[in-house]
């Protein structure tokens, strides 16, 4: 299947050659890893397609994993906070916030 435009952001993923493991480790009980999360959050944090990742995430509600340095936990809990058609407006100014900060901030 071709990529459609809103994916080519793929093609200069940092993790585009690394082993996924790093980005989905959630165990069948549901628990974390916050060691895991912040190694991962690192990985992304350096990423120059990171807001394309958190925003293709969000736009597509996909529930598990790290993309764009966010847990599946984190990117809920922006979107109980933010409620957007296109969550790619709102990701330069979620981006560089915690959790606590974006649900205080709106």
């Amino acid at each position: 299947m071709a990529k459609t435009r809103r994916e080519e952001w793929r093609d200069f993923a940092k993790c585009k050659k690394h082993p996924l493991d790093i980005f989905f480790f959630e165990t069948e009980n549901g628990r974390y890893s916050t060691k895991k999360i912040s190694k991962a959050r690192e990985f992304c944090g350096d990423c120059k397609v990171q807001p394309e990742c958190l925003s293709y995430a969000l736009n597509e509600n996909i529930e598990h994993g790290v993309w764009g340095g966010f847990s599946s936990r984190e990117r809920s809990s922006i979107k109980k906070v933010y409620d957007v058609i296109d969550y790619s407006e709102i990701v330069p100014i979620v981006i560089n916030k915690t959790i606590s900060q974006i649900k205080n901030n709106k």
